[in-house]
């Protein structure tokens, strides 16, 4: 990891209460403006506590997703309701597909740490808690 890297993984990881990963893949092109304003929108939600998020460029020139690592009070243990409320929660129909997985926190060092490879001093990324 390189210097930008280590603090933020370091941060992320000493937080409790991670319960649920996501990977938001939109059918458009996701700017970072945009990526802000979708992780701010599903910050607002009551049923979120927080949030790390970035954003991952794809293969595919000028495509990109966004990785997320959640601490939810969702007490659905069905993942594909947890998605539809994912859905909801920024602002799209609960079957958009928007949220394209959803899945329970199996490693937090782990996941983390690969968010975090992705992360530059030019990259999109953030921490809502």
């Amino acid at each position: 990891m390189n210097t930008v890297q280590v603090p933020i993984y370091k941060y992320v990881t000493s937080l409790d209460n991670w319960n649920m990963v996501a990977t938001i893949r939109p059918h458009f092109k996701l700017s970072t403006k945009y990526s802000f304003s979708l992780m701010d929108r599903l910050f607002k939600n009551r049923y979120i506590n927080k949030v790390f998020w970035c954003k991952e460029s794809d293969k595919n020139f000028g495509w990109s997703h966004l990785h997320l690592l959640l601490d939810t009070d969702f007490n659905h243990s069905e993942m594909k309701r947890n998605m539809h409320l994912l859905n909801k929660a920024l602002g799209y129909k609960k079957d958009s597909m928007l949220v394209g997985h959803v899945d329970k926190v199996r490693d937090v060092n782990k996941y983390s740490s690969y968010m975090c490879k992705h992360i530059s001093r030019d990259s999109a990324y953030g921490i809502l808690a």
